[in-house]
Parts: structure tokens; sequence; C-alpha cells
């Protein structure tokens, strides 16, 4: 028994030391004891608070949900508002009045019916609600990915502060270029739009489709398409190698802007080779090379989409990715007529100018002087871009005849413009190493107005 007490007696002092040299104290037990609550304490709330996460997240989801629900009622109510307008507008007038002369015995002009062709199209062609509903569903989705909201309702407003056809001067401007285009200007006097219940758009592409069933129409586009004003625009260009302070008339209409006190705007002496960026039929760009003496292998067109001469040489020039197929220091002349503003890249397309032309070359570019802004001018500049696609010539000749289709690319392509003032095109090519050498605008008046607001800026390219 003595043995055996001796024997835990040892024990107990092995353990004892053994815990004095490992500095052991009876309250590190406690301690330990406290962190294992504290933790066992944190575990619980971090799971208490993952549980709430997780039932605010299936609130959420199911509060998406029944928002998502309403907002398809809405659509559906709104839907079948439109559609009540439209029969309603058809049961009341199905046809729109409109005294256009067709012929010259203007004492007894002949009444041309305006239908309302959009709303017709969705009355004949859907047969039931379901079918309305899928329609207006197909033209909303067309449209969402393709710009904002405000873009598009400021298109479409008929409000008088954003109208062009509740403005006099704008109405008349537009008018009259849809008469030009389909050589129908003596009609233009007698032609009435009404305003307030069509879409502004949709007003558009009435008057065209008008336009569209008179007699010699599509002949009237194909001129107006090939012709483009290729003279005009040559002796424009002209006008600016034979301008000097003694002999101001040879400008014709245009007029120096600035600098006021300039004695030559540009000289055709040194000039080998000549670049139009958009050549379109190639008659401009073959005009101008023949007045500097330049043979087809010095005369370049870019974009040979229509190709109507042999006397220049047709290049590719990637719009969309800001390329010009040519060597560097190539050209001592480029001209950029009413084309930048719809270069997406311009800063690489810019770059790509400098590239291809050579030290102290010349840029002739020809734009809008318009702010990039909710305005009745940029509305204008668009609603132009949108007679040729709805018109279906030139490159938009294959675009689907459906009404939709049709305002989902005015929508796209005019959204993608970028307009900008004569000040701030100055200002981004001086970053590029342009020097101003004259603006040049046309003479605005009640006879020959300017609602395009066009201009011409001439610059120089430094040395490099």
């Amino acid at each position: 028994m003595a043995s055996s007490r001796n024997l835990r007696r040892m024990n107990d002092l092995t353990v004892v030391s053994k815990m004095e040299s490992s500095n052991f104290h009876p309250t590190s037990l406690c301690s330990d004891r406290a962190s294992i609550d504290g933790n066992q304490q944190l575990s619980q709330r971090l799971k208490t608070l993952e549980d709430l996460c997780q039932k605010q997240n299936i609130h959420i989801q199911e509060c998406n949900k029944k928002i998502e629900k309403f907002e398809k009622q809405i659509q559906e109510l709104e839907d079948k508002v439109i559609e009540l307008q439209q029969c309603n507008s058809y049961k009341k007038e199905s046809r729109i009045e409109r005294s256009v002369q067709t012929n010259n015995d203007i004492s007894n002009p002949p009444t041309l019916q305006l239908r309302p062709a959009y709303f017709l199209r969705v009355r004949n062609e859907t047969k039931d609600e379901d079918a309305i509903k899928r329609t207006g569903k197909k033209e909303a989705k067309r449209f969402s990915g393709l710009s904002n909201d405000a873009f598009i309702q400021w298109m479409d407003s008929r409000q008088v502060k954003d109208s062009l056809w509740a403005n006099e001067f704008y109405r008349r401007c537009l008018l009259s270029s849809i008469a030009r285009m389909y050589n129908q200007r003596y009609n233009l006097n007698r032609l009435k739009i009404e305003s307030g219940k069509y879409k502004e758009l949709d007003q558009l592409q009435m008057v065209i489709q008008e336009f569209n069933k008179q007699p010699g129409a599509q002949e009237s586009l194909k001129i107006w398409h090939t012709q483009t004003s290729p003279d005009r625009r040559f002796m424009e260009i002209k006008a600016f190698f034979e301008y000097t302070t003694a002999n101001p008339s040879v400008l014709g209409d245009l007029r120096v802007l600035e600098p006021l006190n300039v004695d030559e705007i540009l000289s055709r002496y040194g000039i080998k080779a000549y670049l139009d960026l958009e050549c379109r039929n190639g008659f401009n760009a073959a005009e101008i090379g023949d007045y500097l003496h330049l043979g087809k292998e010095d005369i370049f067109g870019g974009n040979q989409h229509n190709q109507c001469t042999d006397k220049i040489t047709y290049i590719h020039v990637d719009l969309k990715e800001s390329t010009i197929d040519l060597v560097d220091n190539r050209v001592d002349l480029i001209t950029c007529l009413v084309i930048l503003h719809r270069i997406p890249k311009i800063d690489s397309m810019l770059t790509e100018l400098v590239r291809v032309l050579r030290p102290n070359g010349y840029l002739i570019l020809r734009e809008h002087d318009c702010k990039q802004e909710y305005s009745l001018t940029a509305k204008y500049l668009n609603f132009v871009q949108a007679l040729v696609i709805f018109a279906r010539i030139g490159e938009y000749s294959t675009i689907s005849a459906d009404w939709n289709e049709q305002k989902a690319e005015v929508i796209k392509y005019t959204s993608s413009i970028h307009y900008r003032t004569r000040e701030e095109w100055g200002a981004k090519l001086k970053k590029f190493g342009f020097n101003l050498r004259a603006i040049v605008s046309y003479s605005s008046n009640t006879n020959q107005p300017n609602p395009q607001q066009l201009f011409y800026g001439i610059y120089q390219l430094n040395a490099k």
C-alpha cells in the first residue's frame, strides 16, 4: 500500500513539474472554455444571419416575380388601349384627305387620299387580340436593344417643342427634300399634314408611301440617287482653289466665316494624289481629280458599293473599323463630304487620315454644324437620314418592306450618329495636327435656307 501511495505521489509530482515547465496556469482552462463558447456563439450568429439573408433573397425573388407579373399585365392593358385607339381612329377617319396637285393643271387639281398606312397594316394583318399583343411585344423587343427609351420617345414625339411637323420651317424643308427625291416639287404647296394623331416617324413613313404611289416615283428616285449633286460639290471645291481676296465672288452662295483676312484657301500646286473617303458613285472624285490633272492611278475613292465611273481607283475603306487600304503618305488631298459624323471610331479614322496624308497635305470636310443634343436641328438631320431608309434606295434597297423593321433600322442608325459643331470639329482636328485654313458656309436666306447647317472646313496637316 505504501509503495502504491508513493508511486501515485511521484506521478502527481511529475505532472506538476511538467505543468510548471510549460508555464501552465489554472486560469488558462477557463479562458479556453470561454474561447470555445465564444466561437460557438459566433457560429450560431453567423448561421442566423445566413438564414435571414436566405429568407430575404427568397422574399426579393418573390417580389421580382410579382413585379414581372404586374408589368406583363400593364403591357397587356397598354396593348388593348393602343388597339382601341387604332380601331377608333380608323372608324372615325379611315382616310385622311390630302390635297396634292399631281399635274400642271392648277385650276382643277385632283385630290390625293393619304391612308394611315401603319394602322391599316396592324388592323388588316392582326386578326385577333393575341396577334395584336404579339405584334406590339415584337416591336418593343426589337427597339429595346437599339437605343435608350429617351431617344426613341424624342424621335417619335409630337409635342410642339420636339415636333418637326409642328414647326413650319422644318416641316417645309422636310417636305421639300421629299419632293426633290420624287421630282414632285410642284405638288408641295398643295400638301397639308394634319398634326397630333400619329407618331412623328409614322407620319413621315405615311407621306413617303403616298409619294411612292405617284406615277414615275421609282424612276425619279433612281435619278435622284445617281445624281447626288456631283457637279455642285465639284464647283464648290473648285472655288476653294480659285478663291482670292481680290476675287471673293468665285464662292457664289458660299462665304468665308473665318478667318476673315484669308488671302488663299487652297493651292492645287503640289497635289499629286487625292482620296475621296466615301466616293459614292465616283463622279465627284473623278471631276476633282481631272481638275487637278491627276491620272486614274492617283485618284482614290472609298466604299465602292455604287461604281459608276472607271476614271478613279476604288479602294476599301472600312467605316466601322476605321481602316483605309492605302500605304502611308500616299495622298496630298482628302475630302470627307458629310461622312465623319457617321463614323463610330472617329479618333481611329482621324489617325488613319493622318497616316495616309503627306505632311502639309489638305483635308476638306463637309459637315453639319450641330450639337449632339435633343434639338429640332438634330432631329431634322436624323429624319433626312430616315428618308433614304424608308424610300429603300442605295444600300437600303434590300431592306424589308415591313414598317416595323424599317423603323427599327432608322432608330438603330440615327442613334449611332454623333453630331458636332464646327468649333468642336476644329478642336478635335487640332489634336491630330491639323491647322485651320478656312471655314466656309452657305449664305442662309429665305429662298435658300440651310436647315442641315452644312459648312466646309479646310485644314492643313502639320509636318509629321
